[in-house]
């Protein structure tokens, strides 16, 4: 695959061929370094997209969620202009990430990481553990998030993975979807017993919740961010922690409560209880 040092070199040749003027002087142009970074911001959009609509999409067939196919189509076209050729592949007018995208950047990551969590922690491919794929201490914050927060979402179907470097581990992030979130829905209906945990119905979930390495860190995080909130976190709607920056459960479930009605109309999804002390 091309390299970030091949891509800059080939950018910076081509903005030095065709400088923009600017108010009647030329542009200053960004200097190799500036345009690497640029372009692992880029990878790592392209990378955010892509596993997001993998997520959504892989499944449906032909009930395919059509905006996230189009963004994706919209994103990966600017590779070809912008020498990452080797990144799209074409087919019937439309453009696709190419094999080399796939197999050579997240994506297989991805599905070793998803191998050795379910293997009990190594994977029997690769001979490596779960944490050389993705950092236990982004999983386990991600975890202790969407667990107290009751979004059964979150640690799902809801989930976003990405990369700083090629050869660093993943980190798992950024969270989103809380619309059901914080008590906005009626999750304990799917929940496994005896556990009640709103993270671990999904057999993901489940497989890393398994994993010692994986409790040591939740329980170590919980007890170092977690327990002095505790007081904050369960208190009423008006409770706040001294900084300002951490709320109550309650101020966050009245935050999201509307959200949630949009989903209800959007989704018609009978079995949630959209709303503060709904009880349809």
């Amino acid at each position: 695959m091309t390299s970030n040092a091949d891509i800059a070199r080939a950018m910076a040749e081509n903005m030095a061929k065709a400088a923009v003027p600017l108010y009647g002087k030329k542009m200053r142009l960004p200097d190799r370094g500036a345009i690497i970074g640029i372009i692992k911001e880029f990878r790592r959009l392209l990378d955010l997209v892509y596993i997001g609509n993998w997520i959504l999409n892989s499944t449906r067939e032909k009930d395919r969620f059509e905006d996230y196919d189009i963004l994706q189509e919209k994103l990966f076209a600017l590779c070809a202009r912008n020498g990452m050729s080797a990144l799209i592949s074409r087919w019937q007018g439309h453009i696709f990430p190419s094999q080399a995208y796939e197999n050579g950047g997240i994506h297989e990551a991805i599905a070793d990481y998803e191998d050795a969590v379910f293997e009990g922690g190594t994977s029997s491919k690769t001979g490596k553990p779960f944490t050389d794929y993705v950092t236990v201490e982004s999983m386990v914050q991600c975890y202790l998030v969407n667990e107290l927060s009751k979004n059964g979402d979150g640690f799902n179907t809801s989930a976003y993975l990405y990369k700083e470097t090629g050869s660093e581990p993943m980190k798992m992030g950024p969270l989103w979807d809380y619309d059901l979130g914080f008590g906005n829905n009626n999750y304990e209906d799917l929940l496994p017993q005896p556990e009640l945990l709103y993270t671990v119905y999904g057999s993901l979930g489940r497989a890393l919740y398994a994993l010692p390495e994986f409790r040591a860190e939740a329980q170590r995080q919980y007890t170092k961010y977690i327990t002095p909130l505790a007081d904050v976190l369960a208190g009423d709607a008006d409770a706040v922690s001294a900084d300002g920056s951490v709320h109550s459960f309650a101020w966050y479930r009245e935050q999201v409560a509307a959200a949630a009605g949009y989903d209800e109309l959007l989704w018609k999804s009978s079995h949630m209880d959209v709303r503060p002390g709904s009880s349809s």
